[in-house]
C-alpha cells in the first residue's frame, strides 16, 4: 500500500509540473529580501501534499526552488520526500508540514 501512495505521489508530482506548463497558476515566488520560499502545501491524496517548485532553470530569484518536494502523513510520521534546496528551505519546509 505505501509503495502505492509513493508512486501515485511521484506521478502527481509530474502532473503538477505538466499543470505549470499548460498555464496554471504557478507556485509562490520566493521572497529574497525576507528570505521566504513562500511554501504552500497542495494535498494531492489522502494524507499526500505536494509543495511545487518553479519551472524554469534555478536563478536567485526563485532561490534554486525549482524541484517539487512532497510529504506523506502517516499513523507513525511524516515520510518526507525531498528535503529542498538548501537548509532553509528545509527548515520552511518542516513549518509548512507542522501547519498541515
Amino acid at each position: 500500500m505505501r509503495r502505492l501512495r509513493v508512486a501515485a505521489l511521484l506521478l502527481a508530482c509530474a502532473a503538477g509540473a505538466a499543470a505549470q506548463e499548460a498555464g496554471e497558476p504557478a507556485p509562490p515566488r520566493v521572497d529574497a529580501r525576507r528570505l521566504d520560499y513562500g511554501l504552500q502545501p497542495r494535498q494531492i491524496a489522502p494524507g499526500t501534499w505536494v509543495l511545487e517548485g518553479a519551472v524554469e532553470d534555478f536563478s536567485r530569484a526563485n532561490g534554486c526552488n525549482i524541484i517539487n518536494t512532497a510529504f506523506i502523513a502517516t499513523g507513525e510520521g511524516v515520510v518526507v520526500i525531498n528535503t529542498g534546496p538548501s537548509r532553509l528551505y528545509g527548515e520552511q519546509q518542516r513549518r509548512a508540514i507542522a501547519a498541515v
